[in-house]
């Protein structure tokens, strides 16, 4: 069964997963994505939002039990699936969200869970072309603001003036 799904609205992904695949698909991927959002809300603050300088500041962010128990970083994407998908189509669907980055959903950490929740709740957004587009597309900016680029050169240092980099 084929479908699309739309993009930063939660409630039309499950009723589009009703529609297409049916035996409460919606309902069981609402919970997960409640599961999902949980995570996020635990870790956008402290590991997105916050410099870690340390091992031991990194440690200090998991200061909630709470928080460990609701990032599960001992459990694999796909077994906090089949704790939340019973249909084996969804859980493959999840499982996408570890291969499309070449990572093994049998070993990918359950906390990638935050990344089908922040793409349905906030929408996503590819660069036409690539990553390797970003990085022509500042090329192009630099050089229209009279940059100079020297590549294949080894650096030796980073020279700096009034706290900006000069060289």
């Amino acid at each position: 069964t084929r479908a699309l799904l739309p993009g930063s609205n939660t409630n039309r992904v499950a009723h589009a997963l009703d529609e297409a695949l049916g035996n409460n698909a919606g309902a069981d991927w609402q919970q997960f994505s409640q599961r999902a959002a949980a995570m996020w809300a635990a870790t956008r603050v402290p590991f997105l939002e916050t410099p870690i300088t340390s091992e031991w500041q990194l440690l200090a962010q998991l200061r909630k039990l709470h928080d460990l128990r609701t990032i599960a970083p001992w459990q694999s994407l796909r077994s906090l699936g089949r704790s939340y998908l019973t249909d084996p189509r969804l859980r493959m669907l999840l499982d996408r969200y570890a291969t499309y980055s070449g990572s093994d959903p049998r070993r990918a950490p359950a906390a990638l869970a935050v990344i089908p929740y922040i793409e349905q709740t906030f929408g996503a957004w590819h660069i036409e072309g690539g990553l390797s587009e970003l990085a022509r597309a500042l090329h192009r900016r630099g050089v229209d603001r009279e940059i100079e680029f020297s590549f294949d050169c080894p650096a030796t240092r980073i020279v700096t003036s009034s706290g900006s980099v000069t060289g």
